[in-house]
Order: C-alpha cells, then structure tokens, then sequence
C-alpha cells in the first residue's frame, strides 16, 4: 500500500484529484484498517463534489476512528445539502467547540444559520472569523456573497479588496472589484 500511497500524494500535488484518488482506493484495498487513508479519501471525494462517495468513506472512517473530524465535516455538508440546517447547525458548533477558529467548521455554521433565516449571525459569525484569521479565504468569499445578496456595495469592495491580496489572478474577484 505504501507504493499507491505515495503514487496518490504525488498526483494530488499535481492536482490530478482523480488519479490520486484511484491510487489512495488501491492502497485502501490493501490496508482497510488505515484511518488516513480513509480521511484522504474522504477529502479527495468532498474535494471534486462527490458526497455520496465523502459519506461511504466518513461511515468507514467512523467505524475505524470513531469521532474524526471529518465523519463530522461530511454530516454537517450532507446535513445542508439536504436542508437539514438545525442538524448542520449543531454540527458546526462542535466543529468550532474542538477549534473556535476552524474554518470549515464557520463555514458550516455559517451555511446553517442562512438556512435558518438567521443571516445577520451568520455574517457577524463570518466577519469574527475574518478578523481573527485573515488568510481564511473561505470565510471571506462566503462573507461577500452575504453582501451581495444584500446589495452593500461598499463591503462588497472591501471583501473584494481583501480578496485580492491572497488570489491575485482570481478573474471573478477583479471583476467583483472593478
């Protein structure tokens, strides 16, 4: 399994999500009790939008880690994709009680509370969690498109701003700017 292991790692750096995540299920054929190959699996799924194959995974990775982060990240997207928000609701507080500052876990939260009609929390929650870790890209575009939504336009600018220090080369941002 090491060899598919370190095949998956080297197309994932290569952005070859597809490849990588054939490579990681070999690997994870051979070695079925290894619980970082199944959280890598899970994130390769999540990561190229295939949920039903994050939840087969996070059920594995539960039975082998019982309590891993990321059995709770893919109930809480699940949870929301299926507009179950009070469930995703109280999955994105435990996300944030085991880190304050846990980007996804804000992020679901964050989508939790929209879901619930309770934008304004959402939008303070975004804008705390902005203030307190700059680089959290993520939080940053959600927190624009609340703006958006709301038409206020001179935060839009501002998130735009900010936005483009970290992905200069973003065409959507530039254009969100200009």
């Amino acid at each position: 399994p090491d060899y598919w292991v370190e095949l998956g790692k080297l197309q994932a750096s290569l952005g070859q999500f597809g490849d990588a995540y054939y490579a990681l299920t070999r690997a994870y054929e051979l070695d079925r009790s290894n619980a970082e190959l199944l959280r890598a699996l899970t994130e390769i799924a999540l990561r190229s939008g295939d949920l039903g194959m994050a939840q087969t995974h996070a059920r594995q990775l539960d039975i082998v880690a019982p309590g891993d982060r990321w059995v709770k990240i893919v109930s809480g997207l699940s949870a929301i994709k299926e507009s179950r928000f009070d469930e995703a609701f109280v999955t994105g507080n435990s996300l944030l009680a085991a880190n304050p500052y846990d980007p996804v876990g804000t992020i679901i939260k964050a989508r939790a509370l929209i879901g619930l009609e309770r934008a304004d929390e959402a939008e303070h929650l975004l804008t705390e969690q902005v203030r307190a870790q700059p680089q959290d890209v993520g939080s940053l575009q959600m927190l624009q498109r609340i703006y958006v939504r709301r038409a206020d336009w001179p935060k839009v600018f501002e998130a735009a701003r900010r936005m483009q220090a970290p992905s200069p080369g973003n065409p959507d941002n530039a254009l969100l700017l200009i």
